[in-house]
């Protein structure tokens, strides 16, 4: 109860240094902000479809679709034939590392990771490296490409190879 008595006086003083009077600043910021004209707000852009993906029983949805080249290696003119870019293609073959195989469907495929740290699955007749290296066999130790190299005025095909923990 002692304690009741000497903290009620206490409440009394603090309420009664509390000036509710002077509102002067709080009634000129209100009077400024109502006479600006309100900001415009710009409309929301149009919801985009999401693309849609059809399921197909069997195929499993998790696996990125990877097909092999549509134009087969040849030779016109004075280079190989052309076909359209893949990612492996943007870096040196002494810059990918084979790290694994996987076989699906029996069906052997390569694991490459290119520098930027990205792991390839790659499969017969994908292109690796900056010499149009189209992979021409791969097992569980190394994929195998043929490269075009070009020597003065004609291309000639050259082996390399990618072997596991190299």
């Amino acid at each position: 109860m002692n304690n009741y008595l000497i903290s009620l006086p206490l409440m009394i003083l603090g309420l009664a240094g509390c000036n509710h009077g002077d509102l002067k600043d709080l009634k000129h910021f209100v009077a400024i902000e109502k006479q600006q004209q309100p900001s415009v707000v710009k409309p929301l852009p149009q919801p985009v479809d999401a693309p849609t993906y059809e399921y197909v029983a069997g195929n499993d949805p998790f696996i990125a679709k990877q097909d092999t080249p549509q134009h087969p290696i040849g030779f016109y003119g004075d280079g190989p034939q052309q076909h359209a870019p893949e990612a492996l293609e943007a870096f040196p073959l002494d810059s990918l590392r084979m790290v694994g195989t996987v076989e699906q469907q029996q069906t052997m495929s390569g694991l490459v990771r290119s520098a930027d740290g990205t792991v390839h699955q790659v499969r017969l007749g994908h292109y690796l490296g900056q010499n149009y290296g189209r992979i021409t066999d791969i097992s569980n130790i190394k994929i195998v490409l043929t490269e075009k190299i070009k020597h003065a005025d004609r291309w000639e095909d050259r082996k390399a190879a990618l072997a596991l923990g190299q």
